[in-house]
């Protein structure tokens, strides 16, 4: 499995992990890692601490992220122009 994610991510994942067992804020460990979560992700993990719903937050988070990839996808090759 550790072949599977690359070692920046699994860096990453290790500095979360130290500092959230130190006591840190999930979103505040994920703010010092801004190369691997942008802001907008920290913003809503925050929304999700505050109003006790982590998971659904995630999930949103998730869905938003395949869409925005998915959007990004269907921009490389533009439709075909029918004359």
């Amino acid at each position: 499995m550790a072949g599977i994610v690359p070692l920046s991510k699994r860096n990453a994942f290790a500095t979360l992990s130290e500092k959230v067992k130190g006591g840190m804020d999930l979103s505040g460990a994920m703010a010092l890692l801004p190369k691997d979560f942008a802001p907008f992700v920290v913003q809503m993990v925050r929304v999700g601490e505050v109003n006790g719903d982590l998971e659904r937050t995630f999930a949103w988070v998730l869905n938003y992220l395949k869409w925005d990839l998915l959007k990004d996808e269907s921009q490389t090759f533009p439709d075909p122009v029918v004359a």
